[in-house]
């Protein structure tokens, strides 16, 4: 099992989501907690400008189309959580990062 913690980013944008990307979101976060390498959530490091950070799908919104991306931080006691930074469509997070799919 692992904990997360969402970004103040994360937090507002999803406030402001229609109710099924929130859906998704909860469950995504629910099997990531349980399993952060469940084969659904797609979960790789991230390229580039990106280094450094990880992605996992959004299940069962639009086809896989969005994701969440998050840092892995070490705790002095050894444990790992991860810091959900932002989620968004593959082309916003792109956009966002600078860099050109």
């Amino acid at each position: 099992m692992i904990e997360y913690e969402l970004s103040e980013e994360f937090d507002k944008k999803f406030k402001h989501q229609d109710i099924r990307l929130k859906k998704a979101l909860l469950k995504t976060l629910n099997i990531f907690s349980r399993n952060p390498w469940n084969s659904q959530l797609d979960n790789h490091l991230l390229k580039r400008e990106l280094t450094g950070l990880r992605s996992i799908h959004i299940i069962g919104y639009r086809s896989n189309d969005y994701c969440a991306i998050y840092k892995e931080i070490l705790e002095k006691d050894g444990n790992i959580y991860a810091y959900f930074l932002i989620f968004g469509t593959h082309k916003e997070l792109f956009q966002l990062s600078g860099v050109k799919n």
